[in-house]
Formats: C-alpha cells, sequence, structure tokens
C-alpha cells in the first residue's frame, strides 16, 4: 500500500481546501477517490481575473453550467482587472464564444434569476465584468466579497479619452472580435486616424458595446439579494473617465451603500476612486427613488434612514471630500474600529476631522483608541496608468499596419 492511502479522508480535505483551487483540481484527476474529496473542498478564496487573455472568467461560468452545485463551495470571491491596453496586443482578450446549447441555458438562467438584462453581455463574450450578476446568482454561500480596484471599459484608458485615436480603439476591437470597421472608416473618412479622435465614429461602429458594462442599474437589486450570507466587503473604487450622473461609478455607490445595509456584514473596506463627493453620495442616498419605469435606474431606492451594522471600517481616499464623507460617516452607527488610510493629497489634521465624524456618530462603540489614522503607502494607492513590466514590449502601430 503506498503512504499516501494511508491518509484519512478528512486529513486529505484539510489538505486540499489548503491548497490553490488550481492545484486542487488537477490533483482531483489523480483518481476517483481524490476527485471525491475534492467534490467536498470549501473553496476559500478564488480569483476572478476580469478580461484577462486566458479566459478564466468566462470559463468558471462554462464549469458552473454544467456543475452548479460547485457555486456552493465558494467561500470568498477577489476580482483583479486585466484592461486591454491598445498598444499591447498582447493584452488584447480575445471574444468568448459559448455553444449554441450553452447560450440557450444561459438566456434561460438569466431569466429565471431575474437579471435578463446582463443576458445580452454575457452571451457576446466581450467584457467579462458582465457575469458578475450571474456568478453571485451560483455563489450564494459567499462570506467574503472583494471587488478589488475596479477598470472599465473595452480598452484601458476608456474608449473615450483623449489619448486615444479612433484608429487604436477600433483596431483593438477588430482584433478582438474578428470585425473589420477599420477598413469602412478608413474608407469614409480622409482624416488621418492617427492625429483625429471622433467620438462619433466609435459610437457608430461600436453600436452600442463602447459603453461600459460594468452596471448595476437593471440588476443592482438581484445582485444583493445574492448575498445575504456575507461577511466581509472589500471595494476600493472604479476607475472611469469623465463622471457623468448615470456612469457606473455612481451605480457603484448604489451598490456599496446597499452592500454595507447587509445584515451580516461585519467588516468593510472601500474607498480610493469610490466618490466621496458630496453630490455623488447624496445622489445615491435621496435621489435614487426617483428611479422607475421608464426611469435609467429601475432600482430601489437606499432608504433614506438606512445606517449600517458593520464593526470594522478600513476607509482610503486620496483628497479631503469634506461633506461627502461626513454624510457617509452618518451611515454607519455601530462601527467598533476604524481605519483611515491617506492618499498623497489629504493630511493628518484632516485624517482627524474625518475620524471626528464616525466618532461623533458611533458615540456608544467606537472610541478615538480604536481609530488608526495613517498616510498610504504606494501598494495601497496603485497607480492604474502605469504598465506592468510584465505586459512586455509595446507595439505601436502605422497607418499601413
Amino acid at each position: 500500500m503506498h503512504p499516501f492511502d494511508k491518509l484519512s479522508n478528512e486529513l486529505l480535505l484539510q489538505i486540499f481546501e489548503n491548497l490553490p483551487y488550481s492545484d486542487a483540481a488537477v490533483c482531483a484527476r489523480v483518481c476517483k477517490r481524490l476527485h471525491n474529496i475534492f467534490s467536498r473542498t470549501q473553496i476559500e478564496d478564488y480569483t476572478i481575473k476580469v478580461d484577462h487573455p486566458s479566459h478564466r472568467a468566462w470559463m468558471l461560468i462554462r464549469r458552473l453550467l454544467i456543475n452548479p452545485e460547485l457555486g456552493e463551495r465558494f467561500k470568498k470571491l477577489s476580482f483583479t482587472y486585466h484592461p486591454r491596453r491598445c498598444s499591447y496586443p498582447q493584452t488584447w482578450a480575445l471574444q468568448w464564444h459559448w455553444t449554441t446549447e450553452e447560450d440557450a441555458k444561459l438566456k434561460q438562467l438569466c431569466q429565471n434569476w431575474g437579471i435578463s438584462a446582463a443576458y445580452k453581455w454575457i452571451s457576446d463574450g466581450i467584457y467579462g465584468n458582465s457575469i458578475f450578476p450571474l456568478l453571485l446568482c451560483y455563489t450564494t454561500n459567499l462570506k467574503s466579497l472583494d471587488l478589488g480596484y475596479g477598470v472599465d471599459g473595452f480598452v484601458w484608458p476608456n474608449p473615450f479619452h483623449s489619448l486615444h485615436t479612433s484608429d487604436m480603439v477600433i483596431r483593438v476591437w477588430d482584433g478582438c472580435c474578428g470585425r473589420d470597421f477599420l477598413s469602412t472608416f478608413k474608407s469614409q473618412r480622409e482624416d488621418n486616424y492617427f492625429d483625429i479622435y471622433y467620438k462619433e465614429d466609435l459610437e457608430g461602429g461600436y453600436d452600442d458595446y463602447w459603453k461600459p458594462c460594468l452596471t448595476f442599474s437593471a440588476t443592482m437589486d438581484q445582485c444583493i439579494s445574492r448575498l445575504s450570507n456575507l461577511r466581509e466587503f472589500t471595494f476600493w473604487g472604479l476607475e472611469l473617465g469623465d463622471v457623468c450622473e448615470n456612469c457606473p461609478e455612481r451605480e457603484m455607490i448604489e451598490f456599496v451603500l446597499k452592500v454595507l445595509l447587509l445584515p451580516h456584514l461585519k467588516v468593510a473596506r472601500v474607498g480610493r476612486r469610490w466618490c466621496f463627493d458630496e453630490w455623488g453620495v447624496k445622489a445615491a442616498m435621496s435621489t435614487i427613488g426617483n428611479s422607475g419605469p421608464g426611469k435609467s435606474r429601475p432600482t430601489k431606492m437606499v432608504p433614506a434612514d438606512g445606517r449600517s451594522g458593520i464593526k470594522h471600517l478600513e476607509l482610503r481616499y486620496e483628497e479631503l471630500e469634506k461633506e461627502g464623507l461626513e454624510m457617509f460617516a452618518k451611515f454607519t452607527r455601530k462601527l467598533e474600529s476604524l481605519e483611515l488610510v491617506l492618499g498623497r493629497d489629504a493630511t493628518m489634521e484632516e485624517g482627524e476631522k474625518v475620524a471626528g465624524f464616525f466618532l461623533e456618530n458611533n458615540k456608544e462603540t467606537l472610541t478615538s483608541g480604536r481609530v488608526v489614522i495613517r498616510m498610504g503607502y504606494t501598494d495601497d494607492f496603485p497607480d492604474p496608468w502605469y504598465d506592468d513590466d510584465n505586459l512586455g514590449p509595446a507595439h505601436y502601430f502605422y497607418e499601413d499596419e
């Protein structure tokens, strides 16, 4: 008998639960016994690589379509973002294609779970963000959700950023989706696409594909209802271009505030680009009530008297937005500890002022001895514009390519 065979199922189960999911999955292929043990393991932390060329996020949905029970084993999901960068073709994640049977099943599931608005985006297989509502429908036992630092848009920076020319963005679109919009646009215009940027060109060529996809306006309440077991939540903000009233960055404020109202949530880590300005927070807490049939945001409003019961809060911000942060402090009532991480445009004096807002609104549970204020490190505030060395060499396209 091999020494391995002497190990009990209970011990092997513990070993599996301490292995990375990918390694455990490989071990499960060795024999029937290991496969049966693997099927009982809890997946403590699984990383969703959004828009990564490996298509890891899409492949997970494919596995869940085959084995829905797998979703119940996830305890924590962590999201990382790998946007397409125009000058790095190696980052251009190709369009994902479902089989006819898979697509029909996806459509039925989205209807059954009340997230039909997400079906189009999931079916198209272009934006990895689109799987979020469907993934939450499968992973109803989640205890921890880490949305990380979101980056939205088909390319990074977003398609309408001034750094891009029409040529650059359309070239990426063609390369990922097997289209040839570029030739059409070049034949229609005599302008140099390498010097001139036309928003109307992108809108016409993309149809509605250019629009950012990490939006929750149509599925927000369904997403929240799937997070009833959540204990920890992390979201460092969403990086977009120009911020407007109905853009995803505003919608994410609504989503975050609703998550913070979940009854079992105890720990929250939020900040960075998570609009603490007065207009953003106030809009999320009051004007959502204007939503309804025919409106742009068909979601239920955050209750005007809603107060979060979280006990531990880590808050990161880069500059003081006094009225917005003061309003957010009033949203809490049971904090037992608070950590403020300040960016380069914030000061310790301002941090103490913000801490005062939370101490005032959590008098019964929070003391000054349980408040930590520190200046942030580089890792606390990563630069989304920084090109990671792992991207490899850049390639700058010329007109005849």
